[in-house]
Parts: structure tokens; C-alpha cells; sequence
């Protein structure tokens, strides 16, 4: 199982927004649909970015970016390439494998909300 989330204006708007899926695969064909009131994303436009990394506030350890090189727009059909103009794709979101699956939707954007990790809440239960 893999988990992705959007990324959006704050992490409590992403979390709301995760998702669970089987495989990559899945996951692409649900950021495809997600996108395309916007834009027409390609599967192969669809990567994964960046040194993974550990999100303490919500569990999810190895974090990657999901990103899209580029884009059809849905008006003329005409691609916009984020490798040519920037010279790397444009973030779209998280994906992570390894994830607590323990942690409760409504704790996970509690401490989302008040910058809580871990570390911290983990001090406050043996407190």
C-alpha cells in the first residue's frame, strides 16, 4: 500500500485529501482524474522528486514529492513543459510507503494544525 495527498495551502487542506492506493499505478490514474478539470496529465508525466524524507507531523516516513513534468491544457491541447521552462517538474503532492496506519484522520490534523510531531506527543502521552 502507498499513500498520497495534494499538495494544497496548508497540510490540514492535504490530509483531508489522502488517499490510499495498491500501487503507483493507481495512484496515477487517480491524480490524472483529480486533475483534469485543470489540465490533461500523461501517466509518464507523472514522477517522483526530490531526497526522500521523513514528515514527523503526520507519520509518513520516506516521503517523495509527486510531481508532473508537464501538461496539456485543455483548451488548445498545447503542452506545458515544466523541464523546459524550469529546468525541473512542479510539485503536485506527497507519496510515501511506509506510514503509520495507526494514527487516527482527526489526531493526524490536530497535530497538523498545532505543529505537533511525533516526538512531541509521544512526550505528552508519559508525561
Amino acid at each position: 500500500m502507498i499513500i498520497f495527498r495534494p499538495h494544497k495551502g496548508s497540510l490540514h487542506d492535504a490530509m483531508k485529501l489522502k488517499k490510499e492506493f495498491e500501487n503507483i499505478e493507481d495512484m496515477k490514474t487517480h491524480i490524472i482524474e483529480y486533475m483534469y478539470p485543470y489540465c490533461d496529465v500523461l501517466a509518464e508525466d507523472i514522477v517522483l522528486h526530490g531526497n526522500p524524507h521523513d514528515d514527523d507531523r503526520i507519520g509518513w516516513k520516506d516521503v517523495m514529492h509527486v510531481c508532473i513534468k508537464g501538461y496539456y491544457e485543455l483548451e488548445n491541447k498545447k503542452y506545458v513543459d515544466y523541464i523546459e521552462k524550469y529546468n525541473c517538474p512542479q510539485c503536485i503532492g506527497m507519496y510515501s510507503e511506509n506510514y503509520d496506519t495507526e494514527w487516527s484522520d482527526d489526531f493526524i490534523v490536530f497535530c497538523a494544525i498545532y505543529a505537533l510531531t511525533y516526538e512531541d506527543v509521544y512526550y505528552i502521552i508519559t508525561l
